[in-house]
């Protein structure tokens, strides 16, 4: 069946006559708070914003670009910035946000873009060979089509680094950073999309945003399908009341002003029934339940329900599915699939196979059923606000965010549809999947204007996506950016025999610490998950003593001069350096000097080192630490070394020989000013960074407080 959630492809345009937009919206709320009419307030804005004659004249800023009409040449170009878009919209060009023109593939088609679209179409052909063999537990041959995806993915990566090398003969200056902003607008919408829909949430950081915002979304909607949809599903009509307390929950974030709200409340007053309910509902799944409660529960009941029938035709229904649809498909019924796909059972479970396309059967019918709601308030030519400038915006589901992902959260809309429990049940696992996926079919429709506005051609209106692709069930986000741990139940409506896991940032994975640590820690990060899982509290207390517990090992491990919390360091020879005294080859004159003839010397580098923090950082400590050996001739040389080389001052580190450590043990002088803080601190600083995602702050530059200090 067709996409009920995207527009046919014919009506998706481009409308680059911002001057246009402008007058209608302005004049659009003249017409409102004035009472006018809406062609005396048009006239009165053109008149008033003219050129040359009007008292407010806009001014088109002057450009100056770089056209090429022959491959080679480039000639500089000066005109306007309504001049720049008139002659895009004239010649067809295709524009991207960095404004940057190409010509129409129908003029013109890159060679390279058939090299891509060819990787593009061969690396989902081998993804799907991998995710099947990852269901069959063919673990090898998972791991074969993993590598042959990623070479494809590298492949197309290299086009886009080669564009940005001037020693290439791919070099085209502009193309590398047309790439990354179409890429990361397109993650840019999705974003606001999810914050909008899911949450209801607007980027309304200033009251001329909301106002704009509001004005635009009731120039352009359609009215005689919203007033249908009303009627059809027993709508609620929004109050004033109503209406502003829905943009209230967006401006609270960044303003409290009662001047402002009086402006918007002003305007709200005086919108008809059907623009309330237009601008309210519009890409708003959020607030189109919390002012439909009853309905809204229907709707996701009826289409979170599995069949408990079969039809005839099983085959043909399947094969109509898309594969955002499939993937939904296979969350709904993992309890019959088993962890296999789909087409796998077929033939070994017929019965079983027709009752799945039993229920893709119903959902086709209920999309069309609900096809009215989607046309009028979810397919509309009104995207989300302020993307330009989404990175400030402040968010309520979007978790995580990069260049070319967005991670959400749907937890909310499970816990209102199971009255504020949670837990995983198949039905919560169902509504989970089923919002994440009008989620992405909203984002689908949002990318297609994105694409037609760029220019792009019909045929490739959808190229630019963003794909539903893992189902995470817990994830654990730390106050470090790109630090976050999660679980993997699904991938792409495949779901696990096992879930997997994975584990996002350098202090997270380090490899500094001893393995026993990151072993610690892995199952530190992930235990909390677990508990959630399973339905249980987290306590906040058991998991502080096991960080306290493992600091007092530490801390005996160091008075007793071991070395297994110590991090390793080597000395090169003094050739490799440009200034063996300003490196770590000055340690090599410090222990040959002050401690070679208490505990032996050493042989010239290269060779290995424990690094060792010292409790020396200021005059006065170096001072404490020399009176404090009962070695006087040890503490002389020291004094004597110190003073030669200007360490008096301080000194934060030192580099002890592995083979003096191997068969003399740590030098008591060493253990004795030992900085036992900052190495118990440094050891265990990726377990303060989970803490802190359960509420437990306790980091300080100074380091003035450990959990060993009070558990």
């Amino acid at each position: 069946m067709e996409n009920p959630f995207v527009l046919p492809t014919q009506e998706y345009g481009r409308d680059l006559n911002i001057l246009e937009r402008y007058y209608q919206d302005t004049a659009r709320y003249l017409a409102l708070e004035t009472g006018r009419s809406h062609d005396e307030c048009y006239q009165w804005v053109k008149e008033t914003t003219h050129p040359s004659s009007g008292k407010l004249p806009l001014k088109d800023p002057k450009v100056l670009s770089l056209k090429r009409d022959k491959p080679g040449e480039r000639d500089k170009w000066e005109t306007t910035f309504l001049g720049y878009l008139q002659k895009v919209n004239n010649e067809n060009l295709i524009i991207s946000p960095t404004l940057a023109a190409y010509r129409h593939p129908d003029q013109h088609e890159s060679i390279l873009a058939k090299y891509i679209r060819k990787n593009v179409d061969k690396r989902n052909a081998v993804k799907k060979k991998k995710f099947q063999s990852t269901m069959a537990g063919n673990d090898a041959e998972a791991g074969f089509y993993d590598i042959l995806q990623s070479t494809f993915k590298i492949k197309n990566n290299s086009v886009s680094g080669g564009h940005a090398s001037a020693f290439t003969p791919l070099y085209n200056k502009s193309t590398h950073s047309t790439l990354t902003s179409t890429c990361r607008s397109a993650t840019g919408y999705a974003n606001a999309n999810n914050e909008r829909f899911l949450y209801g949430n607007r980027h309304y950081y200033d009251v001329d945003v909301a106002i704009q915002n509001i004005i635009s979304i009731i120039n352009n909607s359609d009215y005689k399908t919203i007033a249908e949809a009303v009627e059809k599903y027993n709508l609620h009509v929004p109050s004033v009341e109503e209406v502003c307390e829905t943009i209230k929950y967006s401006t609270d974030l960044y303003w409290r002003n009662l001047q402002w709200s009086n402006r918007i409340h002003s305007l709200i007053s005086k919108l008809s029934d059907m623009e309330r309910v237009a601008y309210t509902y519009t890409g708003n799944f959020y607030h189109l339940r919390e002012l439909n409660p009853e309905f809204t529960r229907t709707f996701l009941d009826r289409f979170t329900t599995c069949s408990d029938t079969t039809i005839d035709n099983p085959e043909a229904v399947i094969s109509e599915m898309d594969g955002d649809l499939e993937a939904y498909v296979g969350i709904l019924h993992a309890h019959d699939l088993k962890n296999k796909p789909i087409f796998k059972i077929k033939e070994s479970e017929p019965e079983t196979y027709a009752r799945i396309a039993s229920s893709v059967n119903n959902i086709f019918d209920l999309l069309k059923e609900y096809t009215v709601l989607f046309k009028a308030f979810w397919v509309t030519l009104n995207p989300p606000a302020s993307v330009a400038v989404l990175p400030d915006a402040i968010r309520r589901g979007v978790l995580v965010s990069d260049t070319d992902s967005t991670i959400f959260t749907v937890q909310d809309w499970t816990m209102w549809y199971k009255n504020g429990v949670v837990d995983f049940d198949a039905k919560t696992t169902s509504v989970w999947a089923f919002v994440v996926y009008i989620a992405q079919m909203t984002t689908m429709h949002l990318l297609a204007l994105l694409s037609s506005n760029m220019g792009v051609a019909k045929p490739d209106l959808y190229k630019l996506s963003m794909k539903n692709e893992y189902m995470m069930p817990a994830l654990s986000l730390t106050s470090r950016a790109k630090h976050y741990a999660y679980y993997i139940s699904a991938q792409e409506g495949n779901v696990y025999k096992k879930m997997k896991t994975d584990i996002k940032g350098v202090e997270l994975k380090s490899t500094k610490a001893p393995k026993e640590i990151i072993e610690k820690l892995h199952k530190y990060i992930m235990k909390p998950m677990d508990w959630t899982l399973e339905g249980k509290k987290i306590p906040i207390k058991e998991m502080m003593q096991e960080v306290a517990d493992q600091e007092h090992a530490i801390i005996d491990s160091l008075n007793q001069g071991k070395i297994d919390y110590l991090t390793t360091a080597g000395i090169k020879a003094a050739e490799s350096y440009a200034n063996p005294q300003g490196s770590n080859y000055i340690y090599y004159d410090f222990w040959n000097t002050v401690f070679g003839p208490k505990y032996g010397e050493v042989p010239p580098p290269p060779y290995s080192t424990v690094k060792v923090s010292l409790n020396a950082t200021s005059k006065t400590k170096v001072s404490e630490w020399i009176r404090s050996i009962k070695d006087v001739e040890l503490a002389e040389r020291l004094e004597d070394w110190m003073g030669k080389n200007n360490k008096l001052a301080g000194i934060t580190q030192f580099l002890i020989p592995m083979d003096v450590i191997s068969t003399k043990g740590m030098p008591e002088e060493i253990i004795q000013c030992m900085d036992i803080r900052k190495i118990v601190f440094t050891t265990m600083a990726p377990f303060y960074l989970v803490l802190e995602t359960y509420g437990v702050y306790m980091k300080d530059k100074n380091i003035t407080k450990l959990v060993s200090d009070i558990m």
